[in-house]
């Protein structure tokens, strides 16, 4: 706003509705919602938890709140930019009637049906849950964007040429301090939209723990091989050592000549007993330590109380496919233990975490795109993951980045997502820095001077 006050180019302005001052007006007025948007939808929640006591969100789904009510005025804004930038009263009708073609076909390109190309996704649970308003814009083809961003990139071209045949410095950094903020403000607008609206998810992959070194077809022409899978405790110098779960199942053969000694969380119990004497009575128990779970097996001439919920080390030969006929069940792998061998686990409440690695490598086709660790913690206090994050190497390509919600049942699950033109974002964000920066480093005559 202080550099449009300070503009020299004195010219005398319509007094109607389409002049300078109030497109320039509307663009501010554009931002500001804007701004309110963001603003209202991170305090607001917080606001009301810390006023009421209630968790609460915008709308189901965050993120729809943000697109809804964020995408019409990034429209007028885009149009208020392109027509304000090179605005002249001497042509101000040949603009117009450009603006207004432009306006035209960003409105037509609201309409086509595409391939869940629109501002909410159609395909998320959330939306049919979506109030009016939202399902109307949300039905909004993302294509609508396009003429205002081509606009507002033509304009930005056009300004550059008019202050770069100025002989006057300042004027020149000036154009080019603002033809970075603009160009700046297309590459977020593009790279977000993009990134937002094109990203590939692929969830519900459940990758066998003894298929490691494998390249496996998860979808959409994408692949992914495990490495290594590890894992380690994060514990106190209290805290009770042993084998973790994962190791088991991660090389089973390992553990084929030695014992296992494994403690951790009992999470189902079965009982059985002989029918005819000697009467001997079984129990079969899961542990659950964090990092997997496994059955265990023990069997007595007295009744076994093994309490489910409570926690408990177990120490045995490791069998796999076992199929027990009183039960009628296989097991992948079990663990043998004397009842002398099974007891309460020793530090159990000690807050340990366990940590569990999955090293990995991810194909587009047979070309590998990324490979990195993704992590997974638990213990007591709670659970978290933390993801492999590999940038993309290019400006449309795709960074990736693979979830590791912890093994179970002999499976690594994964979550894949591939999030295209997240640099322009960024490029564009150092351009719109560096913009500001220029312009602020001159200063122009006031008006009425010189």
């Amino acid at each position: 706003m202080k550099r449009y006050f300070e503009d020299t180019e004195i010219e005398e302005e319509d007094k109607g509705f389409w002049n300078k001052t109030n497109v320039f007006y509307i663009t501010l007025l554009a931002f500001v919602v804007l701004a309110f948007v963001s603003f209202w939808g991170i305090t607001y929640p917080v606001f009301i938890q810390i006023t009421q006591g209630l968790k609460v969100n915008v709308a189901s789904d965050t993120k729809n709140f943000f697109n809804v009510w964020s995408y019409p005025f990034t429209l007028v804004l885009l149009l208020a930019l392109g027509f304000c930038l090179n605005y002249k009263e001497s042509v101000k009708e040949k603009q117009k009637k450009t603006l207004f073609i432009v306006a035209a076909l960003t409105i037509l390109t609201m309409l086509p049906r595409t391939d869940n190309f629109y501002v909410l996704d159609h395909n998320s649970p959330f939306w049919t849950r979506e109030p009016g308003v939202y399902k109307l814009i949300g039905s909004i083809s993302i294509l609508s964007i396009f003429p205002s961003l081509i606009y507002v990139t033509a304009s930005v071209i056009e300004y550059l040429n008019r202050h770069m045949r100025s002989t006057n410095l300042r004027v020149r950094i000036k154009g080019i301090g603002m033809t970075m903020i603009h160009i700046a403000v297309v590459l977020i607008i593009f790279g977000s939209v993009i990134s937002s609206i094109r990203t590939t998810s692929i969830e519900g992959i459940n990758i066998p723990t003894g298929a490691q070194g494998q390249l496996l077809d998860v979808g959409n022409g994408y692949g992914i091989r495990v490495v290594e899978l590890s894992s380690r405790s994060l514990t106190d110098s209290n805290s009770a050592s042993g084998t973790k779960i994962l190791d088991v199942f991660s090389n089973p053969g390992g553990f084929s000549t030695n014992n296992v000694d494994i403690q951790g969380k009992v999470t189902e119990v079965i009982y059985t007993q002989t029918e005819t004497p000697p009467i001997t009575y079984t129990a079969y128990f899961k542990l659950d330590d964090g990092t997997g779970s496994i059955w265990v097996a023990t069997q007595a001439a007295e009744p076994i109380s093994i309490e489910q919920g409570s926690t408990r080390s177990a120490k045995g030969f490791l069998m796999s496919q076992f199929k027990s006929s009183s039960i009628d069940r296989t097991f992948d792998l079990v663990i043998f233990s004397r009842p002398d061998d099974v007891g309460e686990a020793a530090g159990a409440d000690s807050g340990n975490y366990n940590v569990q690695s999955v090293k990995l490598e991810v194909y587009q086709g047979n070309n590998k795109i990324a490979s990195g660790t993704a992590e997974y913690l638990q213990g007591k206090g709670g659970s978290g993951t933390f993801p492999m994050v590999n940038p993309s190497l290019g400006l449309l390509a795709g960074d990736v980045y693979v979830i590791f919600q912890g093994t179970g049942g002999g499976y690594i699950p994964l979550t894949l997502k591939i999030i295209p033109a997240v640099d322009l974002a960024w490029i564009g964000i150092i351009l719109f820095a560096i913009g500001i920066i220029l312009i602020m480093s001159v200063k122009t005559k006031t008006k009425g001077m010189g």
